[in-house]
C-alpha cells in the first residue's frame, strides 16, 4: 500500500491527540 506518509502521519497524530485527551480527562 503506497499511501502518502503525510496522510498517515496526520491520522496517527489525530489518534494520539484523542488518546492524550482521554487520558488527561
Amino acid at each position: 500500500m503506497e499511501l502518502h506518509l503525510g496522510g498517515v502521519n496526520k491520522q496517527v497524530f489525530l489518534q494520539s491527540s484523542l488518546c492524550s485527551q482521554e487520558g488527561q480527562s
